[in-house]
């Protein structure tokens, strides 16, 4: 009876080690959205932080319209068209500009003469002619006018009174200038001298001017990959922060219900945050950086990186438990970095990390 009573509760003691056991442990929540407003970092915490570019571009255009609208003007060009046909000669003056091309000439009106006025009274009742009036009331004065350049021409003829005498050249056919065979007698003579005009033709061309324009496009949407500001692109950033928190979880784990000895996973966090005490660089190219021990931390790893997310050009480094201080001298010179460390333990052979410092900047010699 003893016997099977003893073999009814080492059945009962069995069945009951195969129940769920609840452990507590701690592990983070989910990443929030990224936002622009800065995030305090804290041991129960988790910051991550980057830079993110926009861009927008330079538009031009150009126009023969002086102004256009949401368009800043930059500039101008001028050009001109073939030149068209001459005008005809005019004596109206014309003056010429950049789109008027215009030729002179002088015209001669005449090329000098001398103007000849003669002379001769006339009997009114015969064909008798002389240098004064013989007949009294029955005499009449005639007078006749001629240039140098007219035909027919006055000839000298003889003399008379002692005075010379001058027919019309071959006495105009026999008609004279108004009777036949008559005589005449030099009055004066006048020099007149030689004139001329000016006149005036043109042509045209047309003129167009080209105006140059600009504005800046619109702004790219925010991305991740950097861009570079230049003359014909203008180039915005900002940074964005995400966090995460410790949070307690339920994990549960079961006994083997062919053994006696329960297995239980527990995930281990170790949640020390890193400290950066100083950061200098004493010579060119070279880096010394000093961070606080950690108590229970096996080691640190320390990141170094010309951006500040950390996203590219990063050098990684892993200093044991009693190291607080490193110099390192490959950097380049006149660059900037940005350094972080973080302490780690090692738990069954793993790293478990801790949290990162506030990163620090520092200018290489």
């Amino acid at each position: 009876m003893k016997r099977i009573i003893s073999i009814i509760l080492s059945v009962t003691l069995l069945e009951l080690c195969c129940f769920s056991i609840q452990a507590n442990a701690i592990t983070w929540s989910a990443w929030s959205e990224w936002t622009t407003t800065p995030i305090e970092t804290s041991d129960t915490n988790q910051v991550e932080n980057k830079i993110q570019y926009r861009y927008s571009d330079k538009l031009t255009t150009t126009s023969t319209s002086s102004s256009l609208s949401g368009w800043t003007r930059s500039g101008s060009s001028t050009s001109y068209g073939s030149w068209g046909s001459w005008s005809a000669w005019s004596t109206s003056s014309v003056s010429s500009n950049e789109t008027r091309d215009v030729e002179t000439r002088s015209v001669s009106d005449n090329n000098g003469y001398t103007l000849n006025t003669y002379y001769y009274w006339k009997s009114n009742s015969t064909l008798q002619f002389s240098y004064q009036n013989e007949w009294g009331a029955n005499g009449s004065y005639y007078e006749f006018s001629q240039k140098t350049t007219d035909t027919p021409q006055m000839k000298v003829y003889g003399s008379y009174g002692g005075l010379t005498t001058y027919r019309i050249n071959d006495n105009n056919s026999g008609r004279g200038v108004n009777f036949d065979s008559e005589v005449w007698w030099l009055k004066s003579s006048t020099n007149v001298a030689s004139t001329s005009h000016t006149e005036y033709r043109y042509r045209t061309r047309t003129k167009t001017i080209t105006y140059s324009y600009y504005k800046w496009g619109d702004w790219s949407a925010w991305s991740d990959s950097e861009y570079v500001s230049s003359t014909t692109r203008n180039v915005e950033k900002r940074t964005v922060y995400r966090s995460r928190t410790l949070v307690s979880a339920s994990e549960s784990s079961t006994t083997n219900k062919t053994t006696e000895n329960s297995k239980t996973t527990t995930k281990v966090v170790f949640n020390k945050k890193g400290v950066i005490t100083s950061i200098k660089s004493p010579k060119a190219k070279t880096i010394t950086i000093k961070w606080k021990k950690i108590s229970g931390a096996s080691g640190y790893q320390c990141y170094f990186s010309k951006k500040k997310s950390f996203k590219s050009h990063t050098i990684g480094r892993t200093f044991g438990k009693k190291k607080t201080k490193t110099t390192i001298n490959f950097f380049s010179s006149k660059k900037t970095y940005y350094a972080k460390i973080r302490p780690f333990k090692k738990v069954n052979g793993k790293k478990v990390y801790g949290v990162w410092s506030k990163v620090k900047k520092i200018k290489v010699k």
